[in-house]
């Protein structure tokens, strides 16, 4: 009788190591699943011309994850001849999302040259076609990054729907475990050197410190005619790395102008102290997520297949940033 409660006994912790090694296993899996790789393209200011052609050429062979839209589309008061060069392009319109641009506020933001913006009811149906939010601000994760959509076009100042938004937004996505890049876009520029158009400082004052204080990673911007990349910065100027191409977890964030899409092209008069780089050329910027998720590597490719700048951010994915 002994001997077979000793059996049993033996048994039973046999079978309960067993299963907590299982199940030690079946954590461990969980907690390294690995992430795939992917990409997003962004680019803004396009136009419906031959240039625009060439960008949309480009996008498609680079057959992006997403594609982000950083404002300014047909320049004309209908969307269709931009909507036609997605469709030339074979683009699936279901890996776009928009930013929206002072040209997609013609009633509004383009009084003196109306002829070249959306009428609120073209702007509405670019909006339905794409399953855009009426105030033209969201948010969305894609993997583990999370992407923030602001609207440089409606009330932004601190007492606004989109201030709290915001705010409510980013204060969520630092605190998701499964969140490891925080990137926004935008149209106007919080930051941009010298030329046709100028950095909206209400937009810095308002929302860089809280950009600082939720770990951002990246901001997307046009409207400017070219292209342009900071280094690594905290508000107002705050260059935390003065690198010019690798960055290893920077204070701050990159901000980065891609206004290449097809229209008339801008040329900076000055380059600032913060500058990293600038082109007046059309391309779009190439962002590449890998090495499970731990590494970011952006660069920026002409029409003409060129890479005119290449930079990476490397994190450590075990802490959130």
């Amino acid at each position: 009788m002994m001997r077979r409660s000793v059996t049993i006994s033996v048994l039973i912790a046999s079978i309960a190591a067993i299963l907590f090694v299982s199940l030690l296993l079946l954590n461990n899996s969980n907690t390294s699943q690995s992430i795939q790789d992917y990409s997003i393209v962004a680019v803004g200011d396009f136009g419906c011309n031959s240039n625009t052609d060439k960008v949309m050429t480009l996008i498609n062979s680079l057959k992006p994850n997403l594609i982000l839209g950083l404002g300014d589309y047909s320049y004309r008061t209908s969307i269709d001849c931009w909507l036609e060069e997605l469709n030339n392009n074979k683009i699936d319109t279901s890996k776009v999302k928009l930013a929206l641009g002072n040209h997609e506020y013609g009633s509004t933001q383009c009084l003196t040259y109306a002829n070249y913006c959306l009428t609120d009811q073209e702007r509405d149906k670019l909006m339905k076609i794409l399953n855009m939010p009426n105030e033209g601000y969201y948010s969305f994760n894609y993997n583990n990054a999370h992407i923030l959509v602001m609207n440089t076009e409606v009330p932004y100042a601190k007492d606004s729907k989109q201030y709290n938004f915001v705010v409510n937004d980013l204060s969520s996505a630092s605190k998701n475990s499964k969140i490891n890049w925080i990137i926004v876009a935008f149209h106007k520029p919080m930051y941009s050197s010298p030329s046709a158009h100028t950095a909206l400082l209400d937009l810095r004052s308002i929302y860089q410190p809280i950009f600082d204080k939720y770990g951002v990673d990246l901001v997307l911007q046009g409207h400017t005619h070219a292209y342009e990349r900071s280094k690594p910065m905290k508000y107002n100027e705050v260059v935390t790395d003065n690198s010019l191409h690798m960055y290893n977890k920077p204070n701050g964030e990159i901000f980065v102008t891609v206004g290449t899409g097809g229209a008339s092209l801008y040329r900076y008069t000055e380059k600032l102290p913060y500058s990293a780089t600038q082109a007046s050329i059309y391309g779009v910027l190439e962002i590449r997520i890998r090495d499970n998720g731990s590494l970011l590597e952006a660069r920026f490719i002409s029409i003409d297949r060129n890479t005119l700048d290449i930079f990476s951010i490397e994190k450590n994915l075990n802490h959130n940033k």
